[in-house]
């Protein structure tokens, strides 16, 4: 196969892993909260080289800070509005929701991970101005687009990360099913879709960088989790408390206000202390490794994706617990 049919094949892989994409916006919805909120707000579509990205940016007046917000896989923009307008509050700090290519008013198909990491490196580049530091909020899927995106940019933008509840690799999510996961393994890998978080991250500075998980996560477990690679300390692992714990996927889906640590501390409060930090001299306290480049999707032939077509049952069940919502 040449590499249209990896592109194509990547595109197949996307729509697994992005169900975001058949979700319809609700405008008017977005429009009502918008027009509520305390402070200034602005719709926009911004053009990047893997489409059109659906932003909202709401700036309180002095705004130094830009808090870029990115989702799971089967999140809207909107679905966080109302934590945008609360952090844009807390923080005073400026705040960017955006939706990823192909999901909600985003134009672009998703051929490969890096879609998404470029997109968000674009659009952070076209609003860094005129603010002095810019930090990447993500949570799932979007704590590792986070990673990947902050690694790209540190060379050209004051930049700091927080990843929630996401993984060390995409592959590393996938069930102990050995047969499924080396399926997988190789279909990622060929498809570009690997997202490979745990080494971006040690591209970036100690002082830039929080990552915290959920010692409770069914969807991303510790042991597959971006915490555990990095060995991040014990006491950004947090439990699920309240009514929901013991819920299926609740201590991966609710907010950080109803994750605690073992001294009483809840991750909202954990994220509010690290965004409210003053961003560090911007030198190189770390050896830097080359910034990894934009890749191009697609690209490998043959056997991968005659893999694809003939994984059977098995891969299709690790597919489908890919659940990263």
């Amino acid at each position: 196969m040449n590499c249209d049919a990896g592109i194509v094949g990547g595109r197949a892989l996307g729509r697994v892993l992005l169900p975001a994409l058949a979700r319809v916006a609700d405008d008017a919805e977005v429009v009502a909260v918008l027009a509520a909120a305390p402070h200034p707000s602005r719709q926009s579509m911004v053009r990047t080289s893997r489409g059109r990205i659906s932003t909202i940016l709401i700036s309180p007046a002095g705004a130094r800070q830009l808090v870029v917000y990115l989702g799971g896989n089967n999140a809207l923009m909107q679905d966080g509005l109302l934590r945008m307008l609360a952090d844009a509050d807390a923080l005073w700090s400026a705040v960017l929701g955006l939706d990823y290519p192909g999901v909600g008013a985003s134009t672009g198909d998703p051929s490969c991970a890096d879609d998404l990491v470029q997109a968000v490196v674009e659009v952070v580049e076209a609003f860094t101005q005129p603010f002095d530091a810019v930090l990447l909020k993500g949570e799932s899927l979007g704590g590792a687009v986070a990673v990947l995106a902050a690694a790209r940019l540190r060379s050209r933008v004051r930049v700091r990360v927080w990843a929630a509840r996401t993984f060390a690799d995409l592959v590393s999510v996938v069930s102990s099913n050995s047969a499924a996961r080396c399926a997988l393994s190789s279909v990622a890998c060929c498809a570009g879709w690997t997202m490979d978080a745990a080494r971006a991250w040690a591209l970036l500075s100690p002082t830039d960088r929080a990552v915290i998980h959920c010692r409770d996560d069914d969807v991303i477990p510790v042991s597959a989790s971006l915490h555990a690679a990095v060995g991040g300390r014990p006491d950004t692992l947090f439990r699920c408390f309240g009514e929901a714990a013991g819920r299926a996927g609740a201590a991966h889906n609710v907010p950080l206000s109803q994750l605690i640590d073992t001294l009483g501390q809840t991750a909202e409060e954990a994220w509010l202390a690290f965004a409210r930090r003053p961003a560090p001299a911007w030198t190189d306290v770390v050896p830097r490794a080359p910034t990894p480049p934009a890749a191009r999707c697609g690209g490998s032939s043959g056997g991968p994706w005659l893999l694809l077509a003939g994984v059977g049952a098995a891969a299709a069940a690790a597919l489908a617990a890919l659940l990263l919502v």
